[in-house]
């Protein structure tokens, strides 16, 4: 399946404080585990932070918190919240582009 379009983001852009509605994640897309990875007991919360544009897209993602595992795992989690929906932040009525901050786990059974 190909990797949606990132949407771009109009400015400005705000953070959770300035708004008065934040994004929410409305899908989720579970990383595909790097092949190196597969079959091992993974127990990990990686945190990125998101530009959610005011269409509810993804227009930029980039790691807060590392895993433990390393970059092949980095990676697959970025390009699956890529592909993530949300609802996107508001203020004063109108939808706005938005910094958010999440924890994604990877861990057996997700």
């Amino acid at each position: 399946m190909a990797e949606p379009a990132a949407t771009p983001a109009a400015g400005p852009f705000f953070e959770l404080n300035d708004v008065d509605r934040p994004p929410k994640v409305a899908t989720r897309v579970d990383a595909a585990l790097p092949e190196s990875l597969q079959g091992q007991a993974l127990n990990e919360i990686v945190v990125v932070r998101v530009l959610v544009s005011q269409t509810g897209r993804p227009a930029l993602v980039s790691l807060l918190r590392h895993s433990k595992s390393g970059l092949a795992l980095d990676e697959a989690v970025i390009a699956a919240v890529r592909q993530w929906t949300f609802t996107p932040a508001v203020k004063r009525g109108q939808n706005v582009s938005c910094f958010y901050h999440v924890g994604v786990t990877v861990a057996p059974g997700r």
